[in-house]
């Protein structure tokens, strides 16, 4: 019996420091996440606004006489392409301000 309350006792010593390395993690990620969906809204949005207006850009260029017309290969290339670097470029310094450690940067200032 005494050997299992000491077990016990050092096990639960070092508990409260890990779940609180476990939440501040956990926070990181979260906060990460929200800024990366805000980024995300921000990205569908303007592929919905730029979907209409490549559309009618396209019926009025002009190349050699007759209307360039809309071309959806490249539409969805372009998108994809800059919906992946809109996603990466709200995520990498959300991340980054997430995992700082807020007294070393009010010290450093």
């Amino acid at each position: 019996m005494w050997n299992l309350k000491l077990l016990l006792r050092q096990r639960l010593r070092h508990w409260p420091s890990s779940l609180a390395f476990i939440a501040v993690i956990g926070s990181a990620i979260a906060v990460a996440g929200d800024a990366t969906r805000w980024g995300l809204r921000a990205i569908v949005v303007s592929c919905l606004l730029s979907f209409p207006i490549s559309m009618a850009l396209g019926k009025f260029f002009i190349l050699d006489g007759t209307p360039v017309g809309w071309d959806p290969t490249s539409w969805i290339f372009a998108t994809t392409a800059l919906g992946l670097i809109g996603l990466f470029s709200s995520w990498i310094p959300a991340r980054r301000a997430a995992l700082a450690d807020p007294a070393a940067a009010l010290r450093t200032d």
